[in-house]
């Protein structure tokens, strides 16, 4: 026996179609993610901040982002996260434990535009080498990604880039090893004249 009268087909049809009305709507507006951070070479033990923004790759007046999660990847032998600070226009959310993540308040609207600030990250470079820093998402992760105000996924492409902490110069300047040596001879024939 068929269950499925006609006015159920004519709800799922309609629903069927606002479903992909929906889906194209969110697929308009793609997201480009960016690291923004004063050098790529740091010192070792430097503490340093970088800035994760997003921007719309057009002019768009609908709102994109309502939610929104990612994964963050380094190289922890090389950088070590001291603390992240989400930007002012979201809440944290935690879901899924790194803490990268933000949700726009209940009841305002969702959020478009360029150079929105997501988060401010802020590291201290704990080993030398060159370190990749790229965010991610993980497949059927419903935490992460970006959803706009019907809670639709939005396209986007991840942020990276390359970091190099390199040591201090150890070995001292030709002039202060010589300024040292005039002063060790000095004392020494101070010393024979005494």
């Amino acid at each position: 026996m068929n269950n499925f009268n006609a006015p159920n087909k004519f709800f799922a049809a309609v629903l069927l179609m606002l479903s992909f009305g929906l889906s194209s709507f969110a697929a308009n507006a793609t997201l480009m993610l960016s690291f923004d951070l004063d050098s790529n070479d740091i010192g070792l033990n430097d503490s340093f901040s970088v800035s994760l923004t997003a921007s719309t790759d057009t002019d768009i007046s609908n709102e994109v982002i309502s939610a929104w999660g990612l994964d963050l990847n380094f190289d922890s032998s090389i950088l070590s996260l001291d603390s992240l600070l989400i930007g002012p226009s979201f809440m944290p959310t935690n879901n899924d434990g790194d803490g990268l993540g933000g949700l726009v308040p209940f009841g305002q609207d969702a959020i478009s535009g360029s150079d929105i600030l997501l988060a401010t990250l802020n590291f201290t470079a704990i080993g030398l080498g060159s370190t990749d820093l790229f965010t991610s998402s993980t497949l059927g992760d419903f935490n992460e990604g970006f959803y706009n105000s019907f809670f639709l996924p939005v396209a986007y492409s991840d942020a990276n880039t390359s970091i190099m902490v390199t040591g201090g110069s150890e070995v001292p300047e030709p002039s202060a090893f010589l300024l040292m040596l005039l002063a060790t001879i000095a004392l020494v024939s101070f010393r024979k004249k005494a």
